[in-house]
């Protein structure tokens, strides 16, 4: 059995090719990586995919990376990668073996085959049931090494069911720290010699473990620096009762906005809930006080008595929070490095903070440069272990068993809703963002308006609503934004005049439903400008991947009244073409924009699905809009969508299908298939003679 080191080298989560979303894994599939450039080995491979240099026009990511050397864990088994279509994608494990010409073959194929046996174990499939080449799910002749020499398939997984039936005998996995080894590149036989000697060993190594390490970044896994088990927190917990510290921990939680179990669970990772001095001296009573943050109060003596130091300590960890709050977005400075404090959700922030109550600033540094707060923490696995035990302290509690940030309103201004809007956006997970707390918060805005109606008022809440129409359609939003307009219309009307082009655009499709005259003509116009003049591109959106393209056969020419005729073919994430259809753009007659013509060529993203309302329902049954930003955004929507909306085709957008109600159908679903995998992608519309 190999002896070899163990990485994380994970994707950012909630990247477009790391999007979290969950699986069940039920088997393991085995690739090349199809690079034989000298050098190309795991480290190299794990470089280009964590820092996005592989995003391009189609999706790829995968769960493991082997060679000779090293193996590297890039997304956990339990999430989505995008390695072998869509049918693996949602329940196959991604293992890719290196294949550059410097590294010993033998050790890498060796090393690959205890991965695949550990992870067939771990998910409880065998060799002969979960087994897989890329090759099964789309006939792509992949592994290419393994599939291009005679017997080498059934070589390897003899060798995985080998180091299966080793997983077996003793009885499982068996979790321990993983150890380096200096293997000799130039000197194969002494590795072999070394190998030998492991596979003397009856504890078999598992990089399993590294579930429990949710990390970003390239640190070797380790075990937690304070191990434990249920049992041992039980007696924590007990322990805790006993000297009547459960409602201290309860008060001081409440008076903090934390939950009980994460006090709790730092208390029981700083000193297993004991009262005393540690840290080679430094860490003072329950919560482990640094004598050297605050001299003042350990010298007071106040940390003898436990009480105390829980409120001390939760006064601590809800400052760490408020620091990191305050530097969202703020250039900031950690020793000699400047960074730029990165926009967080609820349970990162949690995680950030968790981690900044051990190691300060440099939890937020790493996480704003790296996405793992817990780079520079000790045993770099500190929140990740502090919420693990927290989940065993809920329970014993009796608690809801619900970790995440206590709801606490972040933005209680126009002003904050819309600078968290912003934010989020520039780093590309609003959706995310709203869905864990920011759709609350402007929900909570919105009552308020309704019970203090002014023209102000209205215009602030018009201004947000603009910025989140194409993802509140399901919220109370757009129930708010009606109200106001059915009560107070007057108001609501000057207050559309307040607005800028692009949130007067932003909110056009809203308001002309809702508005029998629809907007104004100046209304009209100010969108229409809006949407030739967009500000600065945003580079996020280059990384998504380019799902479909309008190819028309002609020049494009900027005219008011040609029509255009082309075909729109729509890929899935990997970049195979799933459909082709006919299409059509410019000169609708039934548009206020046919005046400025077809869509000019570019690149536009795809962000949003929804229904169309009854009012624009077809004869065919079919009411799909497509929403397309453009690359340079302009608000929450741009001037340019695709309605696949029945006869004449077209007529309430810029981008039309001639298609027959079959042809709309199949069109909608696949281009719905890939909002459902990646949330957005782009459109590029080409012209052109071939």
């Amino acid at each position: 059995m190999p002896v070899t080191v163990i990485r994380d080298a994970m994707i950012p989560r909630g990247r477009v090719d790391r999007p979290g979303t969950p699986i069940i894994a039920t088997t393991v599939t085995i690739h090349n990586t199809d690079n034989s450039h000298p050098g190309a080995n795991a480290n190299a491979h794990a470089r280009a995919l964590v820092t996005g240099s592989l995003l391009g026009e189609y999706l790829r990511s995968w769960h493991f990376t082997v060679d000779d050397v090293e193996i590297y864990r890039h997304i956990p088994i339990d999430e989505k990668a995008y390695h072998a279509g869509p049918t693996a994608n949602a329940s196959s494990i991604g293992v890719e073996i290196c294949q550059n010409p410097d590294q010993n073959e033998r050790l890498a194929y060796e090393n690959a085959a205890w991965l695949a046996a550990t992870l067939l174990h771990k998910i409880k499939a065998t060799p002969n049931t979960g087994l897989r080449q890329h090759h099964d799910w789309t006939g792509k002749n992949c592994p290419g090494v393994i599939r291009g020499r005679r017997g080498a398939w059934e070589a390897f997984v003899a060798d995985v069911t080998v180091a299966f039936a080793k997983l077996s005998n003793v009885g499982g996995l068996v979790s321990i720290r993983p150890r380096a080894v200096n293997f000799t590149s130039n000197n194969p036989e002494a590795a072999a010699a070394k190998l030998n000697a492991a596979l003397a060993s009856p504890i078999i190594r598992s990089i399993i473990q590294s579930e429990f390490l949710h990390a970003a970044g390239g640190s070797e896994i380790e075990a937690s620096a304070s191990s434990w088990l249920p049992k041992h927190l039980k007696a924590q917990y007990e322990r805790a009762k006993s000297n009547g510290w459960i409602q201290p921990f309860k008060d001081e939680a409440k008076r903090r906005g934390f939950s009980p179990a994460v006090i709790m669970a730092i208390a029981s990772r700083e000193t297993n809930m004991r009262n005393i001095i540690g840290d080679s001296g430094h860490g003072y009573g329950i919560m482990q006080i640094d004598d050297r943050s605050f001299p003042d109060w350990v010298n007071s003596g106040a940390w003898r008595d436990a009480n105390l130091g829980i409120a001390k300590g939760a006064l601590v960890l809800g400052d760490k929070r408020n620091q990191v709050e305050e530097g969202r977005g703020k250039k900031l400075k950690f020793g000699s490095s400047s960074f730029v404090g990165a926009v967080f959700n609820r349970d990162q922030l949690l995680r950030i903070t968790i981690a900044a109550y051990n190691s300060g600033l440099k939890a937020y540094y790493h996480f704003s440069t790296s996405g793992n707060p817990d780079q520079g923490t000790t045993g770099r696995d500190y929140s990740v272990d502090v919420l693990n035990r927290a989940k065993y302290f809920d329970a014993f509690l009796g608690l809801s068993g619900n970790l995440k940030m206590p709801r606490r309103h972040l933005t209680s201004s126009a002003e904050r809703i819309l600078e968290a809007i912003s934010e989020s956006a520039d780093v590309g997970n609003l959706d995310h963002v709203y869905e864990l707390w920011l759709g609350d918060a402007i929900g909570d805005f919105g009552e308020n308006t309704l019970t203090s109606i002014t023209q102000e008022s209205v215009v602030s809440w018009l201004k947000i609503f603009s910025k989140v129409s194409s993802i509140a359609i399901q919220s109370a939003a757009p129930a708010i934004t009606m109200e106001i307009y059915l009560k107070y219309e007057d108001l609501f009307v000057k207050a559309l005049n307040e607005l800028s082009p692009y949130e007067l655009f932003a909110v056009e499709d809203f308001v002309s439903a809702i508005q029998d005259q629809g907007m104004t003509f100046t209304q009209m116009e100010a969108t229409t400008v809006a949407a030739k003049s967009a500000g600065e591109s945003d580079a996020a959106t280059n990384y998504l991947p380019v799902l479909a393209k309008f190819k028309i056969d002609q020049e494009y020419k900027d005219t008011r009244v040609t029509r255009y005729t082309g075909t729109l073919v729509v890929s899935d994430v990997e970049g195979n073409v799933v459909g082709r259809f006919n299409a059509t753009t410019g000169g609708f007659v039934a548009s206020y924009r046919r005046q400025y013509g077809p869509t000019p060529p570019g690149y536009f993203v795809v962000s949003h699905y929804r229904p169309r309302t009854e009012r624009w329902a077809t004869r065919d049954g079919v009411g799909f809009t497509f929403d397309l930003d453009e690359v340079a955004r302009t608000g929450s929507r741009s001037a340019f969508r695709i309605h696949p909306d029945g006869s004449p085709p077209g007529t309430h957008g810029c981008i039309g299908l001639t298609e027959n109600s079959a042809g709309l159908q199949d069109c909608c679903r696949k281009l719905r298939a890939n909002l459902a995998e990646v949330q957005e992608f782009r459109l590029l519309v080409e012209y052109g003679k071939s």
